[in-house]
């Protein structure tokens, strides 16, 4: 046994542990020249160029088990293919990373967003948006629709979540909201969940509608949407409301960052209403 090297000194040579020289006889990728009945362990010094080899494949992450299949052969093309393989499973796994970091620095823009938000009390900053989208409408109570998958469509983050508000003819808005809504880049998808449900349709959302942002809870949502609808004169209109992101809390009284949607031409046409009735009542 002069030309042979226990498992210790090769675990010392090359700097890795004993458990992972065992497990590669375990799984029979290296397995030891020579063992014991006292369980010692020796290797021959041709064994360490399959080693050496291990390890510069595993220097490329390239997995175990494809290591296994590549380097029974002995053939330098199919060690060649082996890492063309892994090279191929880099780029793909460089593109995974790229989006991760994307979403990561989105993710890390909203949040401070919602930091810096405060909300719009005096209705001075809304926004304006052309919207042409096709919402999936529910019932809350048959929230979610049947035969409804998030993995089908890749992942609930491609996924945007609406409430459906409607204010009565005095402005008063109900609580809590009549329909939910889910709306996806995927069309057809939101049309495959209608076809599986009776208790769902889709709602076409076009024109030009005012926008504000809100943060708070579900109690101060709803008198917001409220102020809205008395500032602006709002009276039999629909107010959609996406939310962005959740803050979950504990007792269960969670805090919404949303955007409020309020269709320009309903409040358009409720100071048309409000000028005839003005104009009515002088009259008479």
């Amino acid at each position: 046994m002069g030309k042979l090297l226990r498992i210790g000194q090769v675990c010392k040579l090359y700097g890795i542990s004993l458990d992972t020289l065992r497990y590669y006889d375990k799984i029979g990728l290296l397995k030891p020249l020579v063992t014991e009945p006292n369980g010692y362990r020796y290797y021959s010094f041709e064994q360490l160029d399959i080693l050496e080899m291990i390890l510069a494949g595993r220097s490329l992450d390239i997995p175990l088990e494809n290591l296994q299949k590549r380097l029974v052969s002995g053939k330098i093309d199919d060690y060649m293919l082996l890492v063309e393989e892994q090279q191929a499973a880099i780029v793909e796994r460089k593109k995974a990373l790229e989006q991760l970091e994307k979403r990561s620095r989105q993710m890390a823009d909203l949040l401070t967003e919602i930091t810096l938000h405060k909300n719009d009390n005096k209705l001075q900053n809304i926004q304006y948006e052309t919207l042409d989208k096709e919402i999936c409408q529910i019932s809350v109570e048959g929230f979610p629709p049947t035969g409804f998958d998030w993995n089908n469509v890749g992942s609930f983050l491609q996924m945007e979540q609406w409430s459906f508000y409607q204010s009565d003819s005095k402005g008063i808005v109900a609580e809590p909201p009549q329909k939910a809504g889910i709306s996806c880049q995927n069309k057809e998808y939101a049309r495959k969940m209608v076809s599986n449900s009776g208790s769902t349709k889709i709602v076409k959302v076009t024109g030009t509608y005012g926008k504000i942002k809100f943060w708070g809870k579900n109690k101060e949502l709803h008198t917001y949407l409220n102020k809205i609808c008395r500032n602006l004169k709002l009276r039999d209109a629909q107010l959609l409301v996406k939310y962005i992101f959740a803050l979950a809390h504990e007792d269960l009284d969670n805090e919404y960052f949303v955007e409020i949607y309020f269709l320009l031409k309903e409040v358009e046409d409720s100071k048309r209403n409000l000028e005839k009735e003005r104009e009515n009542e002088e009259s008479s």
